[in-house]
């Protein structure tokens, strides 16, 4: 009957996981198209969801900004936040603030989908160098710049 019993819960279990896996984001569609027809997914840059304005507009309608291991004392990530929030009228969540470079690496494989996965990131150099499969795609506006 123990063999049964575990056999029932095993694939229970699996089946939970199934569904789990499958279900849809917490948060709304992040996958629909931009104003210039770009998947948000696959945005590149703000010309891409159709210039700045567009891009804070997107932004303004997901409504929060995840963030990990930006301690507040630290590299004035505190007013930097603030000031965002102040700016954008976007809610900052600040998860984990004294978090390593792996942990948030961690959180961002654990939390994948949710609405409480990390958006912004502050790693070390060698776990970013580690997890490049893991970046976006955008370049900022100056990038050609860049020498």
């Amino acid at each position: 009957m123990n063999k049964s019993l575990l056999a029932v819960s095993a694939a229970s279990a699996l089946v939970l996981a199934g569904l789990i896996a499958c279900a849809p984001p917490e948060k709304g569609n992040t996958g629909g198209d931009t104003s210039s027809g770009v998947k948000v997914s696959e945005a590149k840059s703000a010309a891409d969801f159709g210039g700045m304005d567009a891009l804070v507009d997107a932004a303004k309608k997901e409504g929060e900004l995840n963030v990990i291991a930006l301690p507040p004392d630290w590299a004035n990530y505190g007013a930097i936040i603030k000031a965002f929030s102040d700016k954008y009228g976007i809610k900052v969540n600040s998860g984990q603030p004294d978090a390593a470079s792996q942990d948030e690496i961690n959180a961002a494989n654990q939390q994948k989908g949710k609405s409480s996965a990390p958006d912004v990131f502050d790693l070390g150099q060698s776990v970013a160098l580690a997890n490049t499969a893991m970046f976006a795609p955008y370049k900022v506006a100056t990038f050609d710049d860049i020498a």
